[in-house]
């Protein structure tokens, strides 16, 4: 299972496994400013996460499947196949560009390709380059490869930045600034016009952050904490103020296993699709999950 979201889009989507078929999945479409559930069709999925994203207009949803089905875009008013790329074999991961009619995905040798959104043809192929983290805000991007870099715009590089650990897990951007979390590490802000470090946060022992966003109602960072010993365990939802790092709030959230920031990082949208309140950790909206 996974969920895609836009930054400040009431659009999301969520694709699953329907059946015991390992390639039979359903994609379902909402608006969360209408409060309608828009879609639900079949499309050729294999579970797993990273390789699922919306285009920047929000009028197709990329999947990707590592085995030989490739990368495909599908209309997210219809659930037709606008173009499959069966030659994108072992994919790891997918995501598209919020200013560019482009998509980025990652093979498992470390080609990554540039495709046209519209159409799936190559525009370009890398090497070296494990994923693409975008702001929302300008044409900045934190590049992951063998360092993470600062781009501004893609495929320009400004500064390098060290890894803490042996993966980062997201990436978040203000106006200003991009937050980053790493595998088992730290939080780190750094300013996006200097490239220097800003603050850091060390999580609880035994914990790490897996999604980040910036709320742009409150004008700070959320984090999903998650417990690395205890799956069970109840996620949480920090509050950081942008410019110091100190923790504001720290809101407990349900037991759902997967969570999206959603609404420019104001909601959060689960698994279970429920629509939650990032500053109260309250269910705001149920959609009915007749599906499983």
């Amino acid at each position: 299972m996974d969920i895609a979201t836009g930054y400040d889009t009431p659009i999301v989507a969520r694709v699953w496994n329907r059946s015991r078929d390992p390639f039979q999945g359903q994609l379902s479409i909402f608006d969360l400013r209408s409060r309608r559930r828009l879609s639900d069709f079949p499309v050729v999925y294999r579970s797993g996460r990273g390789r699922f994203a919306l285009s920047n207009d929000m009028l197709r949803c990329f999947i990707g499947c590592y085995e030989t089905h490739g990368l495909a875009a599908y209309s997210a008013q219809d659930g037709s196949v606008l173009w499959r790329r069966k030659d994108l074999q072992a994919l790891q991961r997918v995501a598209s560009f919020p200013f560019s009619d482009v998509v980025f995905c990652r093979c498992q040798d470390s080609e990554a390709f540039l495709l046209s959104a519209s159409t799936g043809r190559t525009l370009d192929i890398q090497h070296g380059i494990k994923h693409v983290y975008s702001s929302p805000f300008g044409k900045t991007a934190i590049v992951s490869a063998r360092t993470l870099e600062l781009h501004e715009p893609f495929g320009t590089l400004r500064e390098k930045i060290l890894r803490m650990t042996y993966a980062e897990l997201d990436c978040a951007f203000s106006e200003t600034e991009a937050v980053i979390t790493e595998a088992g590490g730290l939080l780190r802000c750094f300013d996006l016009a200097s490239g220097e470090l800003v603050w850091s946060h060390t999580p609880q022992p035994g914990t790490h952050f897996v999604h980040l966003s910036f709320c742009y109602s409150l004008n700070c960072f959320v984090g999903i904490r998650w417990d690395l010993e205890d799956s069970r365990a109840i996620s949480r939802v920090l509050h950081f103020d942008r410019q110091s790092g100190a923790v504001l709030r720290d809101v407990p959230l349900n037991t759902d296993a997967l969570y999206r920031f959603c609404l420019g990082g104001k909601h959060l949208f689960t698994q279970y699709l429920r629509v939650m309140d990032v500053a109260t950790g309250e269910v705001i909206q149920q959609f009915q999950d007749h599906d499983i």
